[in-house]
């Protein structure tokens, strides 16, 4: 059975020179946004052991073609509401990977110790199905990090062969940048994830040097790697200064290769706060190359109150100063995100409010709650799940079928007609979305007919029947 550490010393597991850094496959129903996901915990791990002069290799199973794909094996099927649900593993398979570590033993390299990330808590199947293949064979020492240990730890120790179990982060890492070097000899990334705050010594999120980010984008650019996304959680209106003295960092640097201008593409993938954008930082994010600016869903949740902070007017304020900083309206350059699957929330009320958003930003995404246990936000929750279904299976935990939604009564299609209307929302004719709330034309006289039923030709003749 497999040790259980709680926020490890990183100097108290090392015990070689030579070490594999697995960031395992997915199992999920299924995996958008495939090419923007990043393995920056495992990565910094790798890191921070190349660092110290050992010999690091990584794997990372989710690494995408560069059309963004990622490959993918159906598993098996299961039914929640009436529909059946296909389940994938996405990635590189478990049997591919030990085909990779079988040949750089042959060549004489083998690791001392494996350290394996799974990242979620229901990607669980690949990632125990690769341990007990690696263990099959090798008697390496596995340590399982990640979401997944540290949310479920009891679970990880009962259901994968790993040795040791890592709950929490691993302690005692100095390094805030990733290398890409410890890919070698497989192939890097073209796109990387870069952090902009990060935790100091006693846990507070503070500004990274405006010297290093720059240092780290640059020694990245000279690499190929011609995207970054940022990856910081939540970037709010406190981080204003710290934000604007970055972005003025990353345009004055002016990097160059061969004496060629590099000038890497970045996107804020739903982690800007909706009141923090004014004139002057909507033109700092032009000016730096910020393809795409999507706002982060302020909401404050629990299982019997929903708030949003951010009204709609601290919406149309950004919108505002983003367009006249140059970006383009009603474009995939500008997007919010809008996060759903809560205990009695209501439908309505969450389509009035997509639809809004649409009309105000340009285009919207759901993002599906994931409970996570041992959370600040998922100790919320504890409680309220427990007393309705403690005993859900992990698989079905997965956010994306809004578990606590369908524990207190909603149903799953209603989430999907709710996916259905914000694909309608971001549908685009020459690049750009339809307003169906503007002044216009056309959307007064759509919204007439929805109004007035003139779509339907059999709604003057029910109106005749009801009055006679």
């Amino acid at each position: 059975m497999a040790s259980l550490l709680i926020n490890p010393d990183i100097n108290d597991l090392l015990d070689g020179q030579k070490y594999l850094i697995i960031n395992a496959p997915a199992v999920d129903t299924r995996l958008p946004w495939a090419n923007w996901h990043h393995p920056y915990g495992p990565l910094l791990i790798g890191t921070e052991l190349s660092a110290r002069g050992n010999d690091v290799r990584f794997i990372d199973a989710l690494h995408s073609s560069s059309e963004g794909k990622i490959p993918r094996t159906k598993i098996n099927t299961f039914e929640i509401d009436g529909y059946k649900v296909d389940n994938w593993q996405f990635g590189t398979p478990p049997g591919k990977i030990i085909n990779i570590i079988q040949g750089w033993i042959k060549e004489g390299w083998k690791p001392n110790a494996i350290f394996i990330s799974c990242a979620i808590s229901y990607w669980w199947p690949a990632t125990s199905d690769l341990i007990y293949r690696i263990k099959k064979q090798y008697d390496i020492p596995i340590y399982l990090g990640g979401g997944y240990p540290t949310a479920y730890p009891e679970h990880a120790i009962a259901n994968t062969k790993a040795d040791y179990v890592i709950s929490g982060n691993l302690t005692g890492i100095s390094c805030q940048a990733t290398d890409f070097s410890i890919y070698k000899p497989l192939p890097h990334p073209l796109i990387s994830a870069v952090r902009l705050f990060a935790s100091n010594e006693i846990g507070d999120l503070v500004a990274r040097s405006n010297e290093v980010i720059v240092s780290e984008i640059y020694e990245k650019a000279k690499l190929g790697v011609s995207k970054f996304i940022l990856f910081d959680e939540w970037i709010s209106i406190d981080r204003y200064q710290s934000l604007k003295e970055i972005l003025t960092s990353i345009i004055s640097s002016n990097p160059r290769v061969l004496g060629s201008r590099l000038k890497p593409i970045f996107i804020a993938p739903g982690n800007i706060s909706p009141k923090l954008i004014d004139k002057d930082l909507a033109v700092l994010f032009r000016e730096a190359n910020f393809r795409t600016i999507s706002f982060h869903d302020d909401v404050s949740h629990g299982p019997y109150e929903i708030q949003y902070p951010s009204t709609f007017e601290n919406y149309r304020n950004s919108v505002v100063a983003l367009h006249e900083a140059g970006y383009k309206p009603r474009t995939e350059q500008i997007d919010a995100a809008v996060l759903v699957g809560f205990p009695n929330e209501n439908i309505k009320d969450l389509a009035k409010r997509v639809s809004e958003l649409s009309s105000i930003v340009g285009s919207v995404h759901l993002v599906p709650y994931q409970f996570t246990p041992n959370s600040f936000v998922g100790n919320k929750y504890s409680d309220w799940l427990s007393r309705h279904n403690g005993h859900l299976d992990l698989s079905h935990l997965n956010g994306k079928l809004y578990p606590l939604a369908r524990l207190a009564g909603a149903k799953l299609e209603e989430y999907w007609e709710l996916n259905r209307l914000v694909a309608l929302l971001n549908s685009k004719y020459h690049n750009h979305t339809f307003d169906f709330s503007s002044d216009s034309l056309v959307s007064n006289m759509v919204r007439n007919s929805i109004n007035s039923r003139l779509w339907d030709p059999f709604y003057k003749e029910t109106q005749i029947e009801e009055v006679r």
